[in-house]
């Protein structure tokens, strides 16, 4: 093999490792943005859901219709409300299981919590009412972020093969014109 091709080949292969890193840490940048976005989200859904179920007395009608709009709006998403002292259920949304106590207590001393349980994405949050204290619990799974972590995924794999092959032919093309 002559010297010209060897560097042809070592210069691709550092090309594929930058490249690789570089489209490795945009996968796992977008998939840490999309998961922090949806627990956003269900943080926002469990506010919205103790508004639902513990503020309807302290409301004027107009306001506790946009709430209940709000939280119709809710698709494939669970909200459960516990007793923040006995960890007893109050309201069992649609989640076929009941959230572990321990996670429970986690959420009872931090006030928040974001967490996986299963394979659904989970926010625990403690909220002060005047008819006591409760753990609301929001989850869902992000059905959408994982098509698009699957969409960049493939993505990423071919531009990554494209790019080191357009790289690996320029550089052999430059070596045997130089």
């Amino acid at each position: 093999m002559s010297l010209r091709r060897k560097l042809s080949n070592q210069s691709a292969l550092i090309f594929g490792g930058i490249l690789g890193f570089v489209l490795l840490g945009t996968y796992f940048l977008f998939k840490q943005l999309s998961t922090d976005l949806y627990y956003k989200k269900l943080l926002d859904r469990a506010y919205t859901a103790a508004y639902f179920y513990l503020e309807k007395d302290e409301l004027n009608n107009f306001r506790y219709q946009r709430i209940v709009e709000k939280y119709r709006r809710i698709a494939d998403e669970s909200i459960q409300l516990y007793n923040a002292r006995t960890y007893q259920m109050v309201v069992n949304d649609s989640l076929p299981y009941q959230i572990p106590r321990h996670f429970l207590e986690e959420v009872n001393r931090d006030r928040h919590l974001e967490f996986t349980y299963q394979d659904r994405l989970l926010v625990g949050m403690f909220y002060a009412d005047n008819e006591g204290d409760f753990l609301i619990v929001s989850s869902g799974k992000n059905t959408v972020g994982q098509s698009q972590l699957t969409l960049l995924e493939g993505s990423l794999f071919v531009f990554f093969v494209v790019g080191l092959a357009i790289n690996y032919l320029l550089t052999g093309w430059l070596a045997r014109h130089t």
